[in-house]
């Protein structure tokens, strides 16, 4: 008796499909809790999906010794930043972040000291499962694999550079850097602020570098 043609296919596929590993959007893509990176001469980075950003350590300026936990566009050569942790202040090379339930992202420096977290910042004191970096370029924290589960995301923290499909929230601030090479707040400043109860108003000003006092508006979007 012929074996049928429609049972021999049928069979191949199924060898070729208990031979292919399966492969998980999550695990491949998603960042666990206690996974970490360290900042060494050799940039340390997760990527997102389509390698489009990178978030983890970039030299600083043109030191070997100090790295900027930071996300960047990861096809454009020279790395253009677009957020950065810590206030920008740089951090010694072997210094490292962790993904943890309790405080999400944790920089510490290689005495292990915390530097800088997302504790205060976790929405409604949830746990954290994973992290994820989206082809937008943001970074969030997730306690679980759906999308209305973020606790924490970069997008919510702009430092000074805005992305398409970030929106800025009500009180929100954007920080020109101080200089070039300096990732710390600088002189001018773009506030979003509530006008009337109902309208938003976008404010540009200079501040002091001291006290951080903003002075008159250069312009302003309520005119």
């Amino acid at each position: 008796m012929a074996w049928p043609p429609s049972n021999t296919l049928y069979l191949l596929t199924l060898i070729i499909l208990l031979q292919t590993p399966l492969i998980s959007a999550k695990n491949t893509s998603s960042i666990p809790v206690c996974r970490s990176l360290t900042a060494t001469v050799n940039d340390s980075s997760w990527l997102s999906p389509l390698n489009s950003f990178a978030f983890g350590f970039t030299k600083y300026s043109n030191s070997s010794k100090l790295f900027l936990l930071a996300i960047w566009y990861a096809k454009i050569i020279p790395i253009t930043i677009v957020w950065h942790a810590n206030d920008g202040i740089p951090v010694p090379q072997g210094s490292s972040v962790r993904i943890t339930a309790t405080a999400g992202l944790v920089l510490s420096n290689p005495e292990g000291i915390s530097l800088w977290n997302t504790s205060d910042e976790l929405s409604d004191g949830n746990e954290v499962s994973y992290g994820f970096l989206y082809d937008t370029g943001n970074f969030v924290l997730k306690r679980s694999s759906s999308d209305d589960d973020v606790v924490w995301q970069s997008f919510d923290h702009p430092t000074d550079t805005l992305l398409p499909t970030q929106s800025m929230e009500i009180d929100g601030v954007v920080y020109l850097k101080l200089s070039e090479t300096n990732f710390t707040k600088g002189r001018f400043q773009l506030n979003f602020e509530l006008r009337d109860d109902i309208r938003g108003n976008l404010i540009l000003n200079s501040r002091d570098l001291t006290t951080g006092f903003g002075y008159g508006a250069y312009y302003n979007s309520g005119i």
